[in-house]
């Protein structure tokens, strides 16, 4: 099946796609220009992910005392 939906997405213009290093795809901008997500929801999606990204560091109980205790081995 997943070789199947990736020659799909292949027929679609995948390789348009190439990021700059070759180590994958844009799949944002892909499903952008194939309909499959619309400018404004992937805005949406990318400033979610910008703020779940400044987590607190006390996160899973990981303050800055496990840190310096850390330190001390």
């Amino acid at each position: 099946m997943q070789k199947k939906i990736f020659a799909r997405m292949k027929d679609l213009g995948l390789s348009e796609f190439k990021v700059k290093d070759d180590t994958g795809y844009d799949l944002a901008n892909f499903s952008v220009v194939n309909e499959m997500i619309t400018k404004a929801q992937l805005d949406k999606i990318k400033k979610e992910n910008k703020q779940s990204n400044k987590a607190e560091p006390h996160l899973f109980g990981l303050g800055k005392g496990f840190i310096e205790k850390d330190k001390k081995y």
